[in-house]
């Protein structure tokens, strides 16, 4: 019987981590989309400037709050598969209660806990499915944000040099 073990320690740390890339990536998309804003005419002209706007209007409008919805879906996936994890570990921790008074652990006790979590790899498909999922996501982001650079690098304004440093 093959055999998966989870650390919910490095689990705790991924979700930490994720935060930190939402928070960032919000203020990136806010930063951006203030100084699309002050791009007006008199500072950009011609058919280039409207070009670039066009590019940024995209990037900011559509691309950036499609890749929002990719981190989020990622802190979604983390999410699930911590809650089923600290589940998991739980019950496991608590099974003992049976023989002291014959009452049966919770099977929905998601309170944080940490260590490490040993399941056959069929009991643990939720767990491995959810973090697919977030690594999926993560690829979709990755690509995006190469996509929103290789945009950005295109132009050669100072406005645009400034984004494609963050």
């Amino acid at each position: 019987m093959s055999r998966v073990k989870w650390d919910l320690d490095q689990l705790k740390e991924v979700q930490k981590q994720q935060e930190i890339a939402m928070t960032a990536t919000e203020q990136v998309i806010n930063d951006v989309r203030n100084d699309l804003n002050s791009m007006t005419e008199d500072v950009w002209e011609g058919e280039d400037a409207d070009m670039a706007r066009e590019l940024l209007g995209d990037l900011v409008y559509k691309e950036m709050p499609q890749t929002w919805k990719e981190i989020d879906a990622i802190n979604t996936a983390i999410m699930k598969a911590q809650k089923t994890a600290y589940e998991s570990k739980n019950f496991c921790n608590g099974f003992p209660q049976i023989f002291r008074d014959g009452s049966t652990p919770s099977e929905s006790d998601s309170g944080e806990c940490s260590g490490e979590l040993l399941c056959d790899r069929n009991a643990c498909g939720a767990l491995v499915k959810a973090m697919e999922a977030a690594g999926k996501s993560a690829l979709n982001v990755r690509n995006k944000i190469e996509t929103a650079e290789s945009i950005l690098s295109e132009l050669e304004t100072p406005e645009a040099w400034q984004f494609s440093k963050v």
